[in-house]
């Protein structure tokens, strides 16, 4: 079931309409099934669209897997409670908005403006306005950019193309920006997941075992620490320029090797009233029901996105979606050591106390 502070979310026909792919057939889902292949040509037809050809966004992250032959040999994730309670799975919105977020997004627009032509800038007139006064939603990604995805002369820690290269060798030396990160996964995060946890039954201290060599005056026996949270850092920023008819496609991540211990948050730095697109997730896997998470700035989506699919339609206005996505694995349903055979390259993980 999907939730927003804990009423069912109901789909109306605007938001049907704003989950449309790039072609009738290219999705099927409600958004897809509610437009007609004529309505589809009608629309197009009406708009200029700048974006269309190449990656739908620009991304900060390196991760990358490839096929590889001897996965089916591989064991998979060692894990000692097994998969997450059902009610983690569900996608829920909860606010995130305070001092870390205001931190966060400033430092995003001080990132950007110091990002390169390759990147992308804001028009004359915004430029002209202080950092704080910029709107997110003005920023102007070239075309030619999501179209070159060349592998990057900086090493496999760095996502191909030379924007994307770029925009995360940025995120991972802003300390500004990590800073500003690690205090709302602090001060907004953790203590909505550990609420979660815990309504769920999960409890947030484990046993451990010690020996008189580790526990000063003990004999040993069994002592009780925070169980840990593997906080992907740096975090994914992306940014989806339009209007385009490009979108990413539905996908669930445990084809590129998360695992189902793992809950993912994304939050946009800008408005889905301007942008009018934002993420869609199914109910259960493979229903393919894909439901408006109606996140909107100030707040951020949980879901379970190993298990379920999730997309995000084409930006079809003028405005620009910039977006962070990250996530968390819970210690006994997550395995820090466990890397999918084919990967390439994996986000690094800062560990916290849940």
């Amino acid at each position: 079931m999907t939730t927003r502070r804990g009423a069912a979310l109901v789909l109306s026909e605007p938001m049907l309409s704003r989950c449309r792919p790039t072609s009738p057939a290219g999705v099927t889902s409600v958004g897809a099934a509610a437009a007609s292949a004529a309505a589809f040509e009608m629309a197009e037809e009406e708009t200029a669209y700048a974006y269309t050809e190449g990656q739908a966004t620009l991304r900060s992250s390196a991760h990358r897997a490839v096929y590889s032959k001897t996965r089916k040999d591989d064991p998979g994730p060692r894990v000692v409670v097994g998969a997450l309670p059902s009610r983690m799975r569900d996608t829920a919105v909860f606010g995130v908005d305070g001092p870390a977020l205001r931190a966060l997004r400033a430092a995003v627009v001080n990132l950007l403006d110091r990002a390169g032509a390759d990147v992308g800038s804001w028009p004359a007139s915004a430029s002209a306005s202080s950092s704080s006064e910029r709107d997110l939603e003005d920023f102007v990604v070239p075309a030619a950019s999501l179209k070159d995805l060349r592998g990057s002369a900086r090493g496999k820690k760095f996502p191909r193309g030379p924007a994307n290269a770029t925009l995360a060798e940025l995120v991972v030396q802003d300390a500004a920006f990590l800073a500003a990160f690690d205090a709302l996964i602090d001060d907004a995060i953790l203590p909505n997941l550990r609420s979660r946890l815990a309504a769920c039954g999960v409890s947030l201290d484990v046993a451990e075992e010690t020996s008189a060599k580790d526990a000063v005056g003990a004999s040993g026996g069994t002592m009780r620490r925070r169980r840990v949270g593997y906080v992907q850092r740096p975090p994914t920023l992306r940014i989806q320029p339009g209007p385009s008819t490009r979108y990413v496609r539905p996908h669930s991540d445990d084809e590129y090797g998360h695992q189902d211990g793992e809950i993912n948050f994304w939050m946009p730095f800008t408005s889905s009233q301007r942008t009018r697109t934002t993420l869609w997730v199914e109910s259960e896997r493979g229903r393919e029901d894909y439901a408006e998470t109606g996140v909107d700035t100030g707040e951020c989506a949980a879901f379970h996105g190993t298990s379920k699919r999730h997309m995000v339609p084409a930006n079809e206005s003028a405005c620009t979606r910039v977006s962070l996505d990250f996530r968390i694995g819970v210690e006994g349903f997550y395995d820090p050591k466990w890397v999918m055979r084919g990967t390439k390259a994996d986000h690094d993980r800062r560990e916290v106390s849940l």
